[in-house]
């Protein structure tokens, strides 16, 4: 918002670039509030394809032919409910995830509720466990950066070839 704030008052460029290499090594370096990555999504569970493919796979007693997944949200929702029957969710109620690192690259593996996060941590202090971490790089290269870049084209600027700028200079410590 910093940065829109500052392009659009401004106009000054140079001033824009700076707020938003502030901005991304804030985010890099950890320095960013935890409900600053905390996204949600409508749940309809009941209503996807997998559930239809899992009815229909009852029904005839063949195993579904296509491996479909459920949203971000509802893959959180799912495992609320595996741990309590009474977490299911009202049909669109919104979910809150975080995006952690993982070992997989899809998206629905590496999502979770923040509480995880945070009680992690809380955890982690005690016991010294390995604490889910915010895939911070995932919220600069898909989030933050294609937003901007979309804003930031009318005043003729390449806000990935900055963000490249700043990995290459070492200034951030997530590589794009």
């Amino acid at each position: 918002q910093a940065v829109l704030v500052e392009a659009f008052t401004s106009r000054d460029l140079s001033r824009v670039k700076r707020t938003l290499l502030d901005h991304l090594d804030r985010i890099a370096d950890g320095r960013a509030p935890i409900s600053d990555f905390v996204m949600s999504g409508k749940v309809k569970l009941g209503s996807y394809a997998k559930d239809r493919d899992a009815a229909r796979a009852a029904a005839s007693g063949v195993a579904p032919v296509r491996k479909a997944h459920y949203p971000p949200a509802a893959v959180v929702a799912d495992r609320a409910m595996r741990r309590d029957p009474r977490a299911k969710p009202v049909y669109k109620e919104r979910v809150p995830y975080v995006v952690v690192f993982g070992e997989s690259t899809r998206l629905v593996d590496l999502v979770v509720d923040p509480f995880e996060v945070v009680s992690h941590e809380l955890a982690t202090l005690e016991s010294r466990r390995a604490v889910p971490k915010i895939n911070v790089k995932y919220y600069i290269t898909k989030l933050v950066l294609p937003a901007l870049d979309r804003l930031l084209c009318v005043f003729g600027v390449d806000v990935f070839s900055w963000a490249r700028a700043l990995v290459v200079s070492g200034g951030s410590k997530v590589a794009l």
